[in-house]
């Protein structure tokens, strides 16, 4: 029954040859498509995303990962904190230990003479030291530096922290023998950072170093704190020994007469002079010079 006075809607034009027709409507309270379902859910926490420079090793765990979906909400991994390992010293051991860029082999006799041409360029290109001319100290820091395979910035974080896990007092005294003198330190830790670059490794590695506020007296420091208990063992016998001879000395008799001949005879020694004041005691190191009042032909 038509409702109203307008002519009834034409009905919908037939399809054409060898095509369907439009599909039919979705049933009254359903929607065309359901809601997708989320990658995560909401009682996980999203991962933060990091900028990493330099290629790296992979963990081979691709087959091996749980899916989000499929992470109960009271499991173990929905309740992970790891961001709180999180810091730039773990970051750059990472980058140290497990990058993996290396340069390309050349595959044709163009890319070996570019290769070649490449490196007699880079022989060329000798980087000159701004402050220390000295061809040995440059050397030695230099060897020092490579040697424990560590970045710039983790030198410089060992000497602060005192982190004598990383270094040890050998090292730390390598260090210290290897040094330039003061001048040179101050004259490394006026020069901007962005001339760190044309230095040679071991001048840039003293440049790094300067920073720290006197650096050598923290350095005579830390070796002197992380063998503390080395000397003292070492110490210890002698102490002992010069402890008990001075207790012998203490309780001796012959030694304590010793000493009132000592006293009567320069008393009366220093009685063939008419301006000479009693002694009525003397240090030890008097004893050494005893033997000094030879006798007279």
């Amino acid at each position: 029954m038509r409702i109203g006075g307008g002519p009834p809607a034409p009905p919908p034009p037939p399809p054409l040859p060898g095509m369907k027709g439009p599909p039919p409507p979705p049933p009254l309270g359903m929607s065309k498509s359901a809601p997708a379902t989320p990658e995560i859910p909401e009682y996980l926490k999203r991962k933060a995303q990091r900028s990493v420079d330099v290629p790296l090793k992979k963990i081979a765990w691709s087959s091996a990962t749980i899916k989000p979906t499929q992470i109960a909400k009271d499991s173990f991994w929905a309740q992970t904190s790891e961001e709180k390992f999180a810091n730039e010293r773990l970051f750059e051991t990472l980058k140290m230990k497990f990058a993996t860029s290396r340069p390309a082999l050349p595959t044709n006799d163009s890319e070996l003479a570019k290769t070649a041409n490449s490196k007699s360029l880079s022989k060329k290109k000798v980087k000159m030291p701004l402050v220390i001319n000295d061809d040995k100290v440059l050397q030695a820091l230099a060897i020092l530096q490579g040697s424990c395979k560590l970045s710039l910035r983790e030198w410089k974080r060992c000497l602060l922290e005192v982190d004598d896990k990383t270094l040890d007092a050998g090292t730390m005294q390598q260090l210290r023998t290897a040094l330039p003198p003061i001048e040179m330190l101050n004259k490394l830790r006026e020069l901007p950072e962005k001339k760190f670059s044309e230095m040679p490794e071991g001048e840039q590695f003293a440049a790094t170093l300067a920073s720290i506020k006197a650096l050598p007296a923290r350095l005579d420091s830390i070796v002197f704190m992380l063998r503390f208990n080395e000397t003292l063992n070492d110490l210890k016998p002698g102490i002992s020994a010069v402890i008990e001879a001075c207790d012998e000395i203490r309780t001796s008799a012959g030694f304590a007469i010793f000493l009132q001949m000592v006293l009567l005879v320069g008393n009366y020694m220093g009685h063939s002079s008419k301006t000479y004041k009693d002694a009525f005691g003397f240090e030890m190191t008097i004893l050494t010079k005893v033997r000094m009042c030879c006798f007279c032909d």
